[in-house]
């Protein structure tokens, strides 16, 4: 399969400085927590609801910041590339980000 992904992923750094992946069960890839944007679904609306699908953290809709967009080969999807808003988890402030 070919074409694009739309996803929104976040960075999670904790106060230690250790970055939160996430890895699909049955996969070798490891990735920043997020997914897919839903038809019609803005990017931070999808960070939040894929950041509670897949990690259980509860993210209110006034906290994500803006860090930038990025593309890349989509992991365990070959063929296709991804296209993100950025997310960003500043240590310290209790805020995760997407643009």
């Amino acid at each position: 399969m070919t074409g694009d992904i739309h996803i929104a992923a976040a960075l999670i750094v904790g106060p230690d400085g250790r970055t939160l992946l996430v890895r699909k069960r049955g996969t070798r890839a490891f990735q920043q927590p997020g997914g897919k944007i839903e038809p019609g679904e803005a990017p931070r609306r999808a960070l939040i609801r894929e950041l509670a699908e897949e990690t259980g953290i509860s993210v209110f809709a006034s906290a994500p910041l803006p860090l930038g967009r990025f593309s890349a080969h989509a992991a365990n999807e070959p063929g296709r590339r991804g296209f993100a808003p950025a997310a960003d988890r500043r240590p310290g402030t209790g805020r995760v980000g997407t643009a």
